[in-house]
């Protein structure tokens, strides 16, 4: 009974030494890190175009807000994989091994973009298919406008379609929301101002005809 007990005692310990030594590992990479605060992880070298960041940072903003929470890491080089850097060009496991650092409770969406194609886990039945039917992006930028045509068909084949009319990003709609409100208050403005106006020109008008009735007593006052 003892050694049996001993036994299972062992098991569990290198079960958890080999758990603990595997987190280790992947705790070790850059995006696994970065994503579990932020949606995207971008490279360090070379850096995706501002213009790119901004619609990426958008379109997971507004998936998320839809109900398909998906995290995008975008691997320029072995670098950005830092303690796993052999799996650099290997997307798709590279993918499920991301998925599983930065899930919690749940599978937690996620797609992963290399120089040579893209990769994806807990995305659905249809995730691996609509990816691979996208071509190799090469440059970040080509990586970074392949993962904003991936979050938008992984969403929509997950039951979370993304608005056409909403894909031009957040300015153009701010702007929308604005502009009437804008036009509403202008009347509004101008009727204050011309109030104030009248307002002034009353109060100076009175100072003339005071002064010429000061006058015409001063010049009675000669004439007695």
């Amino acid at each position: 009974m003892r050694a049996a007990t001993t036994a299972l005692a062992l098991c569990l310990v290198a079960a958890l030494s080999a758990a603990s030594a595997s987190r280790a590992l992947a705790d070790a990479d850059p995006p696994s890190d970065v994503l579990l605060l932020q949606n995207v992880y971008y490279p360090y070298h070379p850096k995706v175009s501002p213009q790119l960041q901004a619609q990426l940072d958008d379109i997971t903003a507004r998936a998320r807000r839809a109900g398909f929470p998906i995290k995008v890491a975008l691997v320029a080089s072995r670098s950005d994989l830092g303690a796993v850097g052999q799996l650099f060009g290997h997307v798709a496991s590279y993918a499920s091994l991301l998925q599983r650092e930065i899930a919690y409770l749940r599978p937690q969406p996620t797609l992963a973009v290399m120089p040579n194609g893209y990769g994806t886990d807990a995305t659905g039945p249809q995730g691996p298919t609509i990816v691979n039917r996208l071509p190799p992006p090469r440059t970040v930028d080509g990586m970074a406008r392949g993962a904003i045509t991936a979050v938008e068909q992984l969403a929509a084949a997950n039951g979370h379609p993304l608005k056409t009319n909403d894909l031009g990003g957040g300015r153009s709609a701010h702007h929308r929301t604005s502009s009437p409100a804008l036009f509403l208050f202008a009347p509004v403005l101008l009727l204050v101002l011309a109030v104030a106006a009248r307002s002034l020109l009353r109060r100076g008008r009175p100072t003339q005809p005071a002064q010429d009735a000061a006058g015409s007593c001063d010049r009675s006052d000669d004439g007695g």
